[in-house]
């Protein structure tokens, strides 16, 4: 398979630093070149920034994931009834509803 190459960075040349040069399938290429037709991104710069920006959030969903797993395997937990975890929902709405009147 032929893989095209797309010059990133045209901003990052003009600032005098180095050129990136990624290789995306053909595939890819032709979806981001569909999504800047259809107006969804002013140019392929604004496209792989936003493919990156969900591929870093992903990866800190994932640590958070892992270590909410962790704590659980270590017994880092709160249990609760019907009764417990209403008073804990009281709880936070009272906490919310006083950080409102300090807003005010």
């Amino acid at each position: 398979m032929t893989l095209t190459w797309i010059k990133l960075c045209d901003l990052l040349k003009q600032n005098g630093e180095d050129e990136m040069q990624i290789e995306i399938s053909p595939q890819n290429n032709e979806f981001i070149d569909k999504q800047i037709a259809r107006g969804e991104f002013r140019d392929r710069r604004a496209a792989l920034d936003a493919a990156v920006d969900l591929l870093r959030r992903r990866t800190d969903t994932l640590e958070k994931i892992d270590n909410g797993r962790q704590q659980l395997d270590a017994g880092e937990f709160n249990e609760y009834d019907d009764e417990t975890l209403k008073k804990r929902f009281d709880q936070i709405k009272h906490r919310a509803h006083a950080a409102t009147l300090d807003l005010e």
